[in-house]
């Protein structure tokens, strides 16, 4: 008779992000940090958007952010507005897009269900075609003039508006 054989461990445990994250202004004029001041102990870090263009980096705002360990990205305009990107956690968030101002002001905020609608596309696509956690096939970037950030998803082109939060999807 042979001993007992060896059980398959799956691990439900994340990869947690950096403690600190910076994300640049394409000008370099604004920094947003995001960052957990307790090492991951809480769930939710703080966001804060720096003024670059003094050599003390005032902050322009900070805020606790609703995304479980943060946004999965971050884009800031030069402009200052800053869209968060998803969550770190692969979930259908309610936060899967949130637009703020230079003032800390919510412009727009887009749960999971409402981008796949966007897209126009069937969800079973966008989660095949998925790269990034639920949703995202590839990293957002800001387009060249600064005015949106494209968000490859779902075999299409989300295109969100930095000043007014409004989505579009292109082929």
């Amino acid at each position: 008779m042979t001993g007992p054989t060896a059980a398959t461990v799956v691990s439900d445990s994340i990869d947690l992000p950096p403690v600190r994250r910076e994300f640049w202004s394409p000008d370099r004029q604004f920094l947003l940090v995001v960052e957990s001041a307790d090492d991951w102990r809480t769930l939710y870090p703080r966001a804060s958007l720096l003024d670059a263009r003094s050599a003390q980096r005032p902050p322009l705002w900070s805020r606790l952010l609703q995304q479980q360990f943060g946004p999965r990205a971050a884009l800031v305009s030069a402009q200052g507005q800053v869209l968060l990107v998803d969550e770190w956690i692969n979930v259908t968030s309610r936060w899967a897009l949130m637009l703020l101002d230079a003032r800390d002001r919510v412009v727009a905020s887009y749960d999971h269900d409402a981008v796949v609608a966007a897209l126009g596309v069937p969800a079973e696509r966008v989660m095949q075609q998925a790269r990034m956690g639920p949703w995202l096939a590839a990293a957002p970037v800001l387009a060249a003039d600064g005015r949106s950030a494209r968000i490859p998803a779902g075999g299409r082109t989300l295109v969100v508006s930095m000043a007014t939060g409004q989505l579009t999807s292109q082929a």
